[in-house]
């Protein structure tokens, strides 16, 4: 006999159920027509082949996938989490390992704009803002050009060789420069 059985309740939910460990391993919830499916193991979010929870808008559209392992959101292979707007266009995207945002090979977290474009981007190691190569969070206007540059050293404002916090108009002309060094104000 199977450790596993089908249940249904008619108005909010459908699922797998671990008789031996009492928990719900596959559920798919229902309200106002949004769908949610999620994958759990004793008690948190859990899944080894894909995203561990889901939740699609009413028109079937994904509104946000976020990948799981015993609790804790993490991807090796991929960001994490990620939002949708409606029409289906990403909203953000975030890197986790350990449930820590992390990615050693590019930004850690990403927003765009409706239109695709990027909103803003953070590196992030070891759940702390940080980038030795340049700027650790870099926000955009909505059409593409810099809004602001910010230089990151184990969570906290660090550059040695210039400004660590650059702002922009929306023609690309620096408006402020602040200079940071070790998490100090060091104003020129």
């Amino acid at each position: 006999m199977s450790d596993y059985y089908n249940y249904v309740d008619l108005v909010t939910y459908a699922g797998l159920y671990n008789r031996r460990f009492h928990t719900p391993e596959y559920v798919v919830y229902k309200c106002n027509d949004d769908v949610s499916k999620m994958y759990t193991l004793n008690g948190g979010y859990h899944n080894i082949r894909g995203p561990a929870y889901i939740v699609n808008f009413r028109r079937g559209c994904k509104c946000f996938e976020s990948y799981y392992l015993n609790g804790e959101l993490h991807n090796r292979n991929g960001p994490a989490h990620i939002e949708y707007y409606e029409n289906g266009c990403k909203c953000s995207k975030s890197y986790y390992l350990n449930d820590k945002l992390h990615n050693r090979n590019g930004p850690a977290f990403i927003a765009y704009y409706k239109n695709g474009c990027k909103k803003h981007e953070s590196y992030w190691i070891n759940g702390k803002c940080h980038n030795t190569n340049g700027p650790a969070y870099i926000a955009y206007y909505e059409n593409g050009c810099k809004k602001c540059e910010s230089y990151y050293l184990n969570d906290k404002f660090h550059n040695s060789n210039g400004p660590a916090i650059i702002q922009y108009n929306r023609n690309g002309e620096i408006i402020r420069k602040d200079y940071w060094v070790d998490g100090e104000n060091k104003q020129k």
